[in-house]
């Protein structure tokens, strides 16, 4: 019987690599956030969580940064409206923009040396 997905192995190589490195790029950035404060704005804590035991992977962690600061660029204009909506907030969406501009400088030295 013929092979009828007729996968090129040199484009299954390259598929593969491409894989490998983004797999290795976001564990190295969640490796680097995992113990600081920063990592409090990606993922999600539990109250009960002993601090010994870990929730999240370093790659998890990694993913979730490049989602959040994504999503806040994508969505700027309508999270500002919302911002503008709460005023006495404002302190705590000031802390939330300024991990989000810190987790922005992280990726680009990881993203573009």
């Amino acid at each position: 019987m013929r092979e009828q997905t007729r996968v090129n192995s040199t484009r299954l190589l390259a598929l593969v690599l491409v894989i490998a490195f983004a797999y290795t790029l976001s564990t190295f950035m969640g490796y680097s956030l995992e113990y600081t404060s920063l990592s409090l704005y990606v993922t999600t804590t539990h109250k009960n969580q002993q601090q010994l035991d870990p929730h999240h992977s370093h790659f998890k962690i990694g993913l979730l940064t490049y989602a959040w600061v994504n999503a806040m660029t994508l969505w700027s204009e309508l999270t500002n409206t919302l911002m503008s909506l709460k005023p006495n907030k404002y302190l705590y969406f000031q802390r939330g923009l300024k991990a989000l501009s810190q987790l922005q400088q992280q990726l680009d030295l990881y993203c573009h040396p």
